[in-house]
């Protein structure tokens, strides 16, 4: 890091998150509002959440992609140009979209979809033929049945 530069202030860095937060909340409920003009919504019906996740998802992908084109060109989201900060490399260097989008938003993003799937990916395992779960692969174990208990002699009853 140069003399000339000042790393951003913790504030500046979190009203920037702040301010990008919320764009994406508009974007998916402005695009929540129209996909339910289209849909048939009956909350009693079990596909109804998955439809309007699935519309979620889809209506955070605009916003989502004009953020990483900013940041792979300038290295600034909108609430970073809303904040004067902006992200580049160690060495002073833009961050380009390897950097600043790929690596700082993808990767994290995949961790955080394994790490809150991986309970239920687990347990869904045990449908294999082998009955393993994720857990009992990373350890090398299995879980088997016993025989059933013979009763002991001093507790066995006259029939």
């Amino acid at each position: 890091m140069s003399n000339e530069t000042r790393l951003a202030d913790r504030d500046q860095r979190l009203m920037a998150a702040i301010t990008d937060g919320l764009l994406l909340i508009v974007s998916v409920a402005a695009g929540l509002a129209i996909a339910s003009q289209f849909m048939e919504l009956d909350l009693a019906d079990p596909d109804a959440g998955v439809r309007l996740q699935i519309a979620a998802l889809v209506s955070s992908v605009p916003m989502n992609v004009i953020q990483w084109y900013l940041v792979a060109k300038s290295g600034q989201t909108i609430g970073k140009k809303m904040q004067r900060i902006r992200i580049v490399r160690m060495d002073g260097q833009p961050v380009g979209f390897v950097h600043g989008v790929a690596l700082r938003s993808w990767v994290l993003g995949a961790v955080r979809f394994i790490v809150t799937c991986m309970p239920i990916l687990d347990c869904l395992y045990i449908f294999r033929e082998d009955r393993r779960c994720i857990h009992d692969l990373i350890a090398d174990t299995q879980v088997i049945a016993l025989p059933p208990l013979e009763p002991r002699a001093d507790e066995a009853r006259p029939s």
